[in-house]
């Protein structure tokens, strides 16, 4: 009556199938890897739409202030804000120089999922020409941006959540969005 003392297995043996070869995955073993995938999927996909309309929010204000200084610096030159974007900022520029040294093109289009808009004094203005607005609204809501920004002659950008626009009445940058 002695005992096997042969060391037992710590690891099972590899299944093998009727004709002899090395077994596969169950059934159970390929659901519960799918379903883990899934959850994953799950997790990482929202975060990854978040950031998307963070980067075009983040580029939006960006490029509100970068055209607010070039409209201030306009208006340190000329006494006046200009009251077309483009016929205004380019009119007199140096060849030497080339335009201004932001894309002119933004106000009016599209960039990065907002929509930018100058409006600026009526031409020919001559009484209380102090002011001008530019907005830039998201054309996708929820997809490319989920608030409108709004910038006036006083510098100060602020927003709104929602389809926009925003206006001067929305709270500044610093502080929580109001609906639009």
């Amino acid at each position: 009556m002695s005992k096997d003392r042969r060391p037992r297995r710590l690891l099972r043996r590899p299944r093998r199938s009727a004709s002899g070869a090395p077994g596969g995955f169950t059934l159970i073993e390929v659901v519960v890897v799918c379903g883990i995938i899934a959850l994953l999927a799950a997790i990482i996909v929202p975060s990854l739409l978040r950031s998307r309309t963070t980067t075009n929010e983040a580029a939006a204000i960006g490029n509100l202030r970068a055209l607010g200084v070039s409209i201030h610096v306009f208006q340190t030159q000329n006494n006046r804000f200009p009251s077309d974007w483009q016929a205004d900022m380019y009119a007199g520029a140096d060849p030497d120089f080339g335009p201004p040294s932001f894309d002119v093109s933004m106000a009016g289009s599209e960039v990065q999922g907002y929509l930018f808009t100058y409006a600026g004094q009526p031409a020919g203005c001559t009484n209380n020409c102090t002011g001008y607005t530019l907005m830039a609204n998201p054309e996708s809501l929820a997809t490319l941006g989920t608030r409108a920004f709004f910038l006036d002659q006083d510098g100060r950008i602020r927003h709104c959540t929602g389809a926009g626009p925003a206006d001067a009445t929305d709270a500044l940058i610093t502080d929580p969005p109001l609906a639009c």
